[in-house]
């Protein structure tokens, strides 16, 4: 038997083991991953600069939501009416896209640390680091003008993507290496870790 023969056969368990464990590592993140549900939150008026007024304004639970988001992010943040914007339109569009908002927010500090200003060296914009492809598509689908320097259009566009993603991947992170384009990269299991580390963070920020 050759020298190379025998050392493949030495290496087949142990690459059978590497493929056991990070598959068991994405089936761990995805069981653990108890986000709560946005599918729980209601809002009562259609146009979305209304609903960021009435809900803070006319309903409790609504905006303490929005409240413990906002003191969340204005720890990132000095300018507390950015931070206000960003906690009222992730709140909301968790909501229609029924995604956690705490998952949304991991998202957003691991992209773009909360600037909206942030431009890539690929082009990606903004809060959720959203290329303008993405933008172009969302506008020639629903009608309307995106423009993603702007917070809400950012994140509209952004839950889009990530929802598109995840329903259409096995798990969490399968959907957070897609939205990543990491998936079949050297930074595949890295970026979903950071994104799943910030979420515990803030959930345990926003619980405890």
């Amino acid at each position: 038997m050759s020298k190379f023969k025998k050392w493949g056969q030495a290496l087949a368990p142990f690459l059978f083991s590497l493929v056991f464990v990070k598959f068991a590592y994405s089936f761990y993140e995805y069981a653990t991953w108890h986000a709560p549900s946005a599918s729980s939150y209601h809002f009562r008026v259609e146009t979305f600069s209304d609903k960021v007024v009435l809900v803070a304004e006319n309903n409790k639970t609504e905006y303490n939501g929005i409240r413990m988001l906002y003191n969340v992010i204005k720890k990132f943040t000095g300018d507390e009416n950015k931070a206000y914007d960003i906690a009222c339109s992730v709140y909301y569009w968790s909501w229609r896209r029924n995604i956690s908002p705490i998952l949304m927010l991991a998202i957003v500090a691991q992209e773009s640390a909360f600037d909206d200003e942030a431009i890539s060296s690929s082009g990606a914009i903004g809060l959720m680091q959203v290329m303008p492809f993405w933008a172009a598509i969302y506008s020639n689908e629903f009608g309307i003008d995106v423009d993603l320097r702007k917070i809400d259009d950012n994140i509209m566009v952004g839950s889009y993507v990530l929802k598109y993603y995840m329903d259409r991947s096995r798990s969490v992170v399968d959907a957070l290496q897609k939205y990543n384009a990491s998936y079949l990269s050297s930074n595949a299991y890295r970026y979903p870790k950071r994104v799943l580390r910030y979420y515990r963070n803030f959930r345990n920020m926003i619980y405890d």
